[in-house]
């Protein structure tokens, strides 16, 4: 939830003065996506416990001459928000169910920093937060169609630690709650592993439990020129859907995927990147913006797994709502971490008192102290058989078998077990 009693140290003409300070910028919106443009806006809460009398108090930016007066009888209840707005009509067009609002303030709040003060009737400065688009700063405020939220507790605000980027289109006049997305980005793989390079993909996950037409809608990345419409698709209630930009590099990799896209025609940037949904009127939806530092899951950077996301109603763009999935991902369903592949090349199995064991990627080993002939069967993952012989007690096949994964089987006629083993190049 936003924010508790924050404790701040303050420097007036070089002299350090610390104070219990309760009013606070509990949310910032300083870059608005431009289809859902609401202007610049800002959020205070009371953080104390008694009501504040507001009026005559002075908001400014990083600029001493750009100065909005609170008018006179605005007050602020303890635990109560109040939002104060750049453009009315802007901001009421988006929200108009919000009533606590105050405004207009004539400066601009910058797109890449800028500093938010607020001075009582005396002139004091009582509160102040610098933010920032760079460094570790959210950056799915910054033109995404999230707002700044800050994390509370007393953390100093102008530490980018304190804010988290929070649900599509903020929440302003009330505190952050879990989001209620239609549609999320489930899955990421933005770098794949050499040995097994599917090129770039992402999972859409319908998080409804109706139909939704996405016929027209449009993907991009952090470039608004990068952008990639949807041909005729339906979205069936619960389902996945994968987006990948080559779709044979996708295939060799995941061949039994048949709910997939490709031609996305926009790359995946290593560095971190803004994946952005647009509905068919040319609104965004959707936003996630993924790093590979910050916290965030290392194997996914070229270790061969995906970003695969925790929870779907959560704070999106946290590296702690995403987790490392299975070895070259699991796309076009939800994640099973039993239904990963193995990222070794030496896969042992035991049942029947048998093992399969892969040597140095040419040779299956097969080693069984049962006292019944064995039934051996290798498939690839579509099912389809490629090799099945029958055999007591040890067995040895030099494979023929392309770089992949495959399905070893072995029965005994009454219990039979399946193990995937990787063959690499």
């Amino acid at each position: 939830m936003k924010p508790g009693l924050t404790l701040i140290t303050l420097l007036i003409f070089g002299i350090g003065i610390t104070q219990a300070q309760s009013i606070i910028v509990s949310e910032i919106n300083y870059h608005s996506d431009t289809t859902m443009n609401s202007g610049d806006w800002f959020e205070i809460y009371n953080a104390g416990t008694s009501t504040v009398n507001l009026g005559g108090w002075k908001v400014s930016d990083n600029n001493d001459l750009s100065e909005y007066i609170i008018p006179t009888g605005t007050s602020l209840q303890a635990g109560k928000y109040l939002v104060i707005v750049k453009d009315i009509v802007r901001f009421t067009t988006i929200y108009p169910g919000v009533a606590n609002y105050i405004g207009a303030f004539l400066f601009s709040l910058g797109n890449s920093s800028d500093m938010i003060r607020l001075y009582n009737q005396g002139g004091t400065l009582v509160y102040s937060v610098t933010y920032m688009d760079t460094l570790g700063w959210p950056k799915g405020a910054d033109g995404r169609g999230r707002t700044l939220e800050y994390k509370g507790g007393g953390l100093d605000p102008n530490i980018y630690s304190s804010w988290f980027d929070g649900c599509m289109f903020g929440s302003p006049g009330t505190g952050w709650t879990p989001c209620n997305p239609s549609i999320v980005i489930s899955e990421i793989n933005y770098k794949s592993d050499t040995a097994y390079d599917c090129d770039d993909w992402f999972e859409l996950h319908n998080e409804t439990n109706a139909t939704i037409n996405l016929t027209g809608w449009r993907l991009s990345d952090s470039k608004d020129s990068n952008q990639f419409v949807i041909p005729v698709v339906s979205f069936p209630a619960n389902a996945y859907l994968v987006f990948a930009r080559k779709i044979n590099k996708f295939s060799a990799i995941h061949p039994t995927v048949t709910n997939v896209i490709g031609g996305l025609g926009f790359s995946l940037s290593n560095g971190g990147e803004s994946i952005r949904l647009y509905d068919a009127q040319g609104k965004i939806n959707f936003s996630v913006h993924y790093r590979n530092s910050y916290g965030w899951p290392v194997e996914a950077d070229g270790g061969g797994y995906t970003l695969e996301l925790i929870d779907p109603k959560g704070k999106m763009n946290e590296a702690s709502n995403w987790k490392k999935g299975c070895f070259l991902g699991s796309p076009g369903k939800a994640f099973n971490p039993n239904d990963c592949l193995p990222n070794t090349v030496e896969t042992i199995y035991h049942d029947m008192l048998t093992s399969v064991q892969v040597i140095n990627n040419k040779e299956i080993l097969i080693r069984s102290q049962s006292d019944r002939e064995l039934t051996l069967l290798v498939s690839d993952m579509s099912g389809r058989t490629l090799l099945s012989d029958a055999f007591y007690g040890q067995k040895r096949y030099t494979t023929q078998l392309p770089t992949g994964f495959y399905i070893v089987t072995v029965s005994d006629g009454y219990t039979h077990q399946n193990v995937k083993v990787v063959l690499q190049p």
